[in-house]
């Protein structure tokens, strides 16, 4: 072979291994590079929607309850103690001292050496190893391992993901082919590599460039042993001027793909204020049921001094022995309350520990100051009006937001639409230039009087527009449907604020009220039991009286957290809150204007 033989080996050569190189890309490097590329997307889109610029990763590490609480031990309340000794024994205040509060010193174990409220010493309280989560702990575990706030994190990467293939489209696309045969004839046997390489074009007006170079070598290797290669170079361009000319319209997808990223975004945003509203809600829910085993504990051993102390005075013949018999039945009753609210309690815990994201057999304790903490906050109605709230929400709304951007998609889809309507007329220029070819073995070396160019047209009329008149159809429909979808949308979310501040208001004052109503039933089972002290009030003025309480300080507990949760869906529905992925909430001052 002579020496442009040789060179067209090398560039055969120099091909081929680019390819080799090129397919030798791992998997893992794939996943990296979209990863990079979505992390971009959402960081810039969050920022314009959202002011955060927070690095998006779609597979975190699930968090581990050592590293969002701390050690601990707490009572074993699956366990049923006899009445004497007290095996979970509680600080029992007077209730008089209780009756300002929720009962939240309730759920305090008795100090080494205290009386229990039998006056007998209580036994060691069995403890378990726990990790204990306060209410941030418990936002930033379900953040990292909840289910389905996995499954919206990758919704909002998938939306992304296409948004990267829909802006590949406009950028220049590489390709790179190598083809090889071999046969054998009467003429002797003969081989061929072909080598190609190029790239092509959409520009946002709809023109369309495509650019070839094409090596060919083909040999014989018996017979004369000829040897022949030759490169072309060829490029062409369409241009429409009717059907499918202009940004609008050729963009579309483009388009469509980066509102529907934001739109992701924003989805995701009030899926998390969302979410982290439940989380705090089932929070306070578990320890509103602890409380109330605190409380049943708590009336069940006044139960126990009362039918103690009635049935001294009827072995003294100062009661009518009827009366034990009562006392006796209240407290059974009192004992059983007290074991079906352990049992509520754990199954309360372990549907939130589902919510977590962790396993129901792993041992998790709310801190119960979180619920101190709502005692100790002010419970008063927000200091703007319904009607700036509205506004507000109106304003301010992500997915409100969202409905109004898909009624501009609507009538952005009938522009495109009219577009397919309209005949279709394209221009087409193309150009080759090729080498000399032949025995010369200068494959690289383009001759011009090898070149070759020319124009034309594609014209397609109107004739058949069936499916794009139905396109057309379909969008007009669209339009005036989700005209009234965001209507309704609007409506809904004056209602929804409505609501939740009526709601608030009726929280506010059923605390109110039954902050009373707890005083109110201090004092009456202290009065009670004065009054029966001397002899002037029935064995069943007490137990009802003890009963009052008891139901007084779970109802006080419950509209506290009432209170709370409806003053944080206010917040949510008006766009006013604020979660950050460390399980801070964030309260937002209301807007205003709209």
């Amino acid at each position: 072979m002579g020496p442009g033989s040789n060179e067209v080996m090398r560039h055969a050569t120099f091909f081929l291994i680019s390819t080799v190189a090129l397919s030798g890309c791992s998997a893992a490097w794939y996943r990296s590079s979209a990863d990079e590329e979505v992390a971009e997307i959402l960081r810039h889109e969050r920022k314009s929607v959202l002011g955060e610029e927070n690095r998006f990763v779609l597979t975190q590490v699930p968090s581990r309850l050592e590293s969002e609480g701390k050690a601990g031990e707490t009572e074993d309340l699956r366990r049923t103690p006899e009445p004497k000794p007290v095996i979970l024994s509680l600080n029992v205040q007077n209730s008089a001292q209780n009756a300002p509060g929720v009962a939240g010193a309730s759920n305090t174990p008795v100090p080494d050496g205290a009386q229990s409220a039998t006056g007998a010493s209580p036994s060691p309280v069995p403890l378990i190893a726990t990790h204990i989560l306060d209410l941030r702990g418990a936002l930033r575990l379900a953040f990292h391992n909840n289910r389905d706030y996995q499954a919206q994190k990758e919704a909002l990467y998938l939306s992304a993901l296409s948004l990267t293939l829909a802006q590949h489209q406009f950028a220049p696309r590489f390709l790179g082919i190598i083809t090889g045969d071999w046969s054998r004839d009467s003429n002797g046997e003969a081989g061929s590599v072909a080598p190609s390489t190029g790239w092509n074009l959409l520009f946002v007006n709809g023109a369309r460039l495509s650019v070839t170079v094409v090596q060919s070598f083909f040999q014989f290797f018996t017979g004369d042993r000829r040897e022949v290669a030759q490169t072309i170079v060829g490029g062409s361009l369409t241009q429409p001027l009717l059907r499918g000319f202009g940004t609008e319209v050729v963009r579309e997808p483009l388009t469509q793909a980066e509102r529907g990223v934001t739109y992701q975004v924003r989805a995701f945003e009030r899926f998390r204020k969302t979410f982290a509203v439940i989380v705090i809600t089932e929070f306070y829910r578990v320890l509103e049921n602890r409380d109330r085993v605190s409380n049943s504990y708590l009336n069940w051993q006044s139960l126990v001094t009362n039918r103690d102390r009635v049935e001294a005075l009827a072995n003294a013949q100062k009661r009518p022995p009827f009366e034990v018999g009562q006392a006796r039945q209240d407290e059974l009753r009192a004992q059983d309350e007290w074991s079906s609210a352990a049992q509520i309690y754990e199954s309360a815990l372990d549907r939130f520990k589902v919510t977590l994201g962790i396993t129901a057999d792993q041992e998790v304790t709310l801190l119960q100051d979180e619920l101190l903490n709502l005692i100790r906050e002010s419970v008063e109605p927000l200091d703007r009006p319904v009607e700036e709230a509205i506004q507000a929400a109106l304003l301010s709304r992500l997915d409100l937001k969202t409905e109004r951007d898909l009624l501009e998609d609507s009538i952005r889809r009938i522009r495109v639409g009219e577009d397919g309507l309209r005949a279709q007329l394209d221009l087409n220029a193309n150009a080759a230039l090729a080498s000399s070819g032949g025995r010369s073995q200068t494959p690289l070396k383009l001759n011009s009087a090898n070149g070759a160019y020319g124009f034309g047209f594609d014209l397609n009329l109107p004739l058949d527009r069936k499916a794009e008149r139905n396109a057309y159809v379909a969008a007009l429909i669209d339009l005036e449907s989700r005209k009234r979808s965001l209507s309704l949308f609007e409506d809904s979310v004056r209602l929804t604020v409505r609501d939740a501040y009526r709601r608030l208001e009726r929280e506010i004052v059923s605390f109110r009220i039954q902050k009373i109503s707890l005083a109110l039933a201090a004092e009456r089972v202290e009065s009670t039991s004065l009054f029966f002290q001397a002899g002037r009030a029935e064995t069943r003025d007490v137990l009802e009286a003890q009963a009052s309480l008891n139901t007084a300080r779970n109802a006080l507990t419950s509209a506290l957290i009432n209170y709370a949760v409806a003053r944080l869906e206010v917040l949510r529905d008006t766009e006013s809150l604020r979660v950050t992925d460390g399980g801070e909430v964030i309260l937002l001052p209301l807007r205003k204007e709209i």
